[in-house]
């Protein structure tokens, strides 16, 4: 089964792929990384008492 997507490149180091059939939007890196290398750092704006759509 073919499967049809439209990549669009974000920066020199990863891409999006969207497919057409379905809408689906997935991200995808052009490079290798090591293991426990960090891609990108960031921290807490607020801590909440409880987890909401935001929460990782």
């Amino acid at each position: 089964m073919q499967v049809s997507k439209k990549i669009r490149k974000v920066g020199s180091i990863a891409e999006i792929w969207e497919f057409q059939t379905t809408g689906n939007k997935s991200l995808h890196t052009t490079i290798e990384f090591k293991s426990g290398e960090v891609i990108s750092n960031f921290s807490h704006k607020e801590i909440l008492d409880r987890p909401n759509y935001l929460t990782v």
